[in-house]
């Protein structure tokens, strides 16, 4: 057996997820060694030529072997397959990525002997403003996490499992933007107008959600006055029908992530094509893809009239929470 590097970092399974990690991790000013395995070919020779400290290994095992840390952002059906038969190196830490797979399955697989922690890493760790949780709460994954932006960790994988829905949430957050946008459009506005707009009101909200002092629904109500419009509209709309059912959609999905998942009924939907793995298939009754604006009967608002600021760079996290939210270490 070929011996692991003290300090590299390998990953099984080379998606966007993982490339938007190592992409992170190689903003370091001294990034650690990166292995990947040859799983999803194309990102990962994309990635070894964009960095020189990253290298593909021959197969998972080599991965195993030489890693001291070993990163699993694999979908559950994926999971047997790619640890089957892997020996990984005395002391290794296997931090993984995967939805709705217990502890108790990946040790099953791996043994004992590796230390097993779960997370939920989102695409923003490749610009180090991530906010990923993690059970348990172990050194190795804490700081590895930390140099992609804060850390939260749970103590149970119940509690993670209710993490996990919350972040199951940010496609149904855009599609509700996407529904309000295609709304406009079938009332006197261009696509691309309605667009910035939204993109610009909500983006602004983003920099006031980053403040940790104030609470989700403070923030909702800064943002209405009583009897105006954005009052009217959401509790006419936020009723309690509506709420108990957007209650019993996330625990239908919580339920999913504690009894795991199988390929068995798999359901592609939305414009993102998503693979939803059930042990039962799932058929949105009354759901339908994202779709896009169309076009217009009257114009009253053309695309000459919008103006968009350039970008400036995103300011410091402001996350400042209690002791067991981390921030990353600024970047010299």
């Amino acid at each position: 057996m070929t011996s692991s590097h003290p300090d590299s970092i390998g990953f099984i399974g080379v998606g966007e997820i993982a490339a938007a990690m190592v992409d992170g991790l190689c903003r370091q000013q001294d990034p650690p060694m990166i292995i990947l395995s040859p799983r999803g070919a194309d990102i990962s020779a994309r990635l070894a030529s964009a960095h020189p400290n990253v290298s593909v290994a021959a197969d998972n095992s080599a991965v195993a072997e030489q890693s001291s840390t070993v990163v699993l952002p694999v979908r559950p059906d994926q999971v047997h397959e790619a640890l089957s038969g892997l020996a990984f190196g005395p002391g290794t830490t296997l931090i993984s990525a995967v939805a709705a797979t217990s502890i108790t399955t990946l040790t099953g697989l791996v043994g004992d002997a590796v230390t097993i922690t779960r997370s939920i890493p989102m695409p923003a760790v490749r610009h180090g403003s991530g906010v990923t949780a993690i059970h348990p709460d172990e050194p190795v994954t804490s700081s590895f996490y930390e140099t992609l932006g804060t850390v939260v960790p749970v103590d149970s994988e119940d509690a993670f499992s209710t993490l996990s829905v919350c972040s199951a949430t940010v496609s149904t957050m855009l599609g509700y933007l996407a529904e309000i946008g295609a709304w406009a459009g079938e009332n006197d506005v261009e696509p691309e107008a309605v667009d910035a707009y939204l993109k610009g009101i909500f983006a602004g909200v983003g920099e006031e959600i980053a403040d940790p002092a104030t609470g989700l629904d403070e923030l909702a109500k800064g943002h209405e006055t009583p009897g105006g419009l954005n009052e009217q509209l959401r509790t006419s709309w936020l009723t309690r029908q509506n709420r108990s059912a957007l209650r019993t959609a996330l625990d239908a999905v919580r339920r999913r992530t504690t009894q795991g998942l199988t390929t068995q009924g798999l359901t592609t939907q939305g414009r993102g094509a998503e693979r939803l793995y059930t042990d039962q298939p799932w058929t949105p009754s009354d759901a339908s893809p994202i779709r896009a604006n169309p076009a217009p009967t009257h114009t009253r608002c053309a695309p000459s009239t919008t103006r968009t600021q350039k970008p400036s760079p995103a300011p410091p996290s402001r996350m400042s929470s209690p002791s067991s939210v981390r921030a990353a270490p600024s970047l010299p």
